[in-house]
């Protein structure tokens, strides 16, 4: 019983980043013939009131390239890098249009070796129909199970890369 949870679970993860991790997995393969060197890989949900990161040690002397892909419910995201005081030292931007799109790329040179958090916001995504946006929380054995809206959200790929 337990491994059939186990196993649902991980299908639906898998499910509702299946096209960001695709998306990703082909811009990295395209960074590695390159001459980029693969760090890190992931893929993840993210709504718009709560963004993802990671924290990585960075070395100064080294390249870096964050490429993010958004699934079709993204409109636009960011990618940022704080240092390890929270400061932020670089993040993407609206193109020379001004727009933002579910895909974004940045090159960075840590200003010293250090400690990191390379994260991704979700901007802004693609509002959810109600009916499919409410869930079902429950509090308890006992307790009355009551709808909760979600925030939209979006599947997330990040590649970390270096050269």
């Amino acid at each position: 019983m337990l491994f059939s949870l186990l196993l649902a679970l991980s299908a639906e993860a898998t499910t509702t980043t299946g096209e960001s991790r695709a998306c990703i997995n082909n811009h990295v393969s395209e960074s590695y013939q390159a001459g980029w060197r693969v760090r890190n890989v992931s893929a993840f949900e993210v709504t718009q009131d709560n963004n993802r990161y990671m924290l990585l040690d960075l070395v100064g002397e080294v390249e870096y390239r964050f490429i993010s892909c958004g699934d079709d419910r993204a409109k636009s995201l960011r990618i940022v890098v704080y240092d390890d005081m929270g400061r932020l030292v670089d993040s993407t931007g609206p193109d020379d249009d001004g727009v933002e799109g579910r895909q974004a790329e940045m090159t960075f040179k840590p200003p010293s070796t250090g400690s990191y958090f390379v994260g991704v916001r979700l901007i802004s995504a693609h509002e959810v129909p109600e009916e499919l946006a409410k869930k079902r929380v429950i509090r308890g054995l006992n307790a009355r199970a009551t709808p909760e809206v979600q925030s939209p959200s979006a599947g997330i790929g990040l590649g970390i890369l270096y050269r």
